[in-house]
């Protein structure tokens, strides 16, 4: 078998002469100089085989490029000395089942996009993964990413495999990062302080969401997941409840979040919108309840609202719409009560929205 060896030139040669070649049995040796700093491969998309530089790449690349192995045939990647996996580098690697990665720093955007013979993945020292970075792998079952800070957008969306993610030091989750992830059941993520819309969206599965230090629970975030409770045991420092938030988690049936550190300012429109099975909700420093929070909750006949000193703005008599504090409930077989502290019940009385007499009539003057 003929080998060529290709000099320390531009990358567009290397293309040429791999195209040259392309289809044939040829193998090609590149100066370690070079081998070692090859960052883009982008070029070399057309070649038949690109599994002819793998052992090479593996033994000496810190850093893969672009595109430079997606599509192709590979089923086991080692590459000990990289730290950065370029944009789609991996991509449709469809037969690709085991990765080791131990000084991989940072992952660009569809690095492992559909990779779907991926199962188990480790990064032990990665501190970004990026938007997409294994977007579709249906095969992932688990994921340690331990010392990444940041998840980029859509990093692990529609992934329905997915059952362990271990993101110990993560701050930052990107939108729709984990939307459709259809079986996770429990998702800890201490360190996270910000989170993206739609982040776990249609995750099914998951009952067991624990985000102490999240300062606000963001649009879409737990949509038509199963979660049971929200305490403060796993939201403690939210400062509001976005826009559909938790909209049709029909397995949730309390909220009490009244004796958290941080105050739910806000409960955005239609936050708890279809969660039919919900019957209680303590809520602490309310200011604003948009219109349809509480819609169609068609068993909550308790709603505390502690720790306010002003009337909250109600936006609408819609906020409660279809539930036993605005009309009467078979489902529930009642009619709710809103508890608020005494020192402001006459005040609820007569307040913009709180005064119409279906919700007037709810109000319960507490010790609270």
């Amino acid at each position: 078998m003929a080998v060529y060896h290709v000099t320390n030139t531009q990358l567009s040669g290397i293309a040429n002469a791999i195209r040259t070649k392309a289809g044939t049995s040829a193998s090609l040796a590149f100066p370690s100089a070079f081998a070692s700093t090859i960052s883009n491969l982008y070029d070399i998309q057309s070649c038949a085989d690109r599994s002819l530089i793998s052992g090479y790449l593996t033994a000496n690349s810190t850093s893969i490029g672009s595109y430079a192995y997606a599509g192709t045939s590979i089923t086991s990647l080692y590459l000990p000395n990289a730290t950065y996996i370029a944009h789609g580098a991996f991509q449709e690697c469809l037969s690709l089942a085991n990765i080791s990665l131990p000084a991989v720093v940072t992952t660009s955007l569809s690095a492992f996009r559909s990779c779907n013979g991926l199962t188990n993945v480790t990064l032990p020292a990665a501190t970004t993964i990026g938007a997409d970075t294994f977007r579709t792998c249906t095969g992932l079952v688990s994921v340690n990413i331990s010392k990444a800070t940041t998840i980029g957008q859509y990093a692990f969306q529609a992934c329905p495999a997915l059952t362990t993610v271990t993101i110990t030091a993560a701050t930052t989750i990107g939108t729709y990062a984990f939307h459709g992830c259809s079986d996770i059941v429990s998702i800890t993520g201490g360190n996270v302080t910000s989170m993206g819309s739609y982040g776990f969206y249609n995750c099914t599965s998951l009952t067991t969401p624990t985000f102490l230090k999240l300062t606000g629970i963001p649009a879409y975030a737990f949509t038509s997941t199963k979660i049971a409770t929200l305490t403060s045991a796993r939201f403690n420092s939210a400062t509001f409840i976005g826009s559909n938030a938790f909209q049709n988690c029909t397995a949730l049936t309390n909220v009490n979040l009244s004796n958290t550190t941080a105050k739910i300012s806000s409960v955005y429109a239609n936050a708890f919108n279809g969660c039919t099975s919900l019957t209680v909700v303590r809520l602490k420093g309310v200011t604003t309840i948009q219109n349809s929070a509480f819609y169609n909750c068609r068993k909550l006949v308790s709603l505390y609202l502690y720790g306010i000193t002003a009337v909250p703005a109600l936006a609408a008599v819609g906020a409660f719409t279809s539930t036993p504090l605005y009309n009467y409930s078979a489902s529930a077989g009642a009619w709710g009560k809103i508890y608020v502290p005494s020192s402001l019940y006459t005040k609820f009385q007569s307040a913009t929205n709180w005064s119409n007499a279906s919700i007037k009539a709810r109000l319960v003057s507490a010790s609270i």
